[in-house]
């Protein structure tokens, strides 16, 4: 709060300017104790790193759910492959496929690569002998 002392004949009026005016001849200075050097605080430091914090769990979580979530599809592609080959096998032959696909696993026309194995469990595929249908891999 900045005053002005004016002189009137032996009168003194003092004037005060309202509290929320700038003053703008004379410079603020700090209060004792409290000077700011323009570096960080450690609250800022803290704060930053609680974001930081919660953005890496965030992004470590989901990375580490996509990596299951693509073995679960990789095991409906090999199912359905396994499935469609058994299908060409029997309107080729005539006969379903052995149920532990022995027979269309030793042909390297139907699976030039080896039989697929389930990437979720790493068990082998098997088949329905009626059907046709991969047995069970319901992830």
């Amino acid at each position: 709060m900045s005053a002005t002392v004016f002189s009137r004949s032996a009168e003194i009026h003092v004037r005060r300017s309202p509290p929320n005016s700038l003053s703008l001849g004379r410079e603020r200075r700090p209060v004792r104790g409290r000077r700011r050097n323009g570096g960080i605080t450690l609250l800022e430091i803290v704060a930053v790193g609680a974001i930081v914090a919660v953005v890496a769990a965030l992004v470590v979580t989901r990375f580490l759910s996509a990596g299951g979530t693509a073995n679960e599809n990789a095991c409906y592609v090999h199912k359905a492959e396994v499935e469609s080959l058994a299908q060409l096998w029997f309107q080729q032959k005539g006969v379903w496929p052995q149920t532990n696909l022995g027979d269309i696993g030793a042909d390297t026309s139907y699976f030039p690569d080896g039989l697929p194995v389930c990437p979720v469990d790493g068990t082998s595929y098997t088949l329905d002998a009626t059907t046709g249908k991969v047995v069970g891999h319901n992830h």
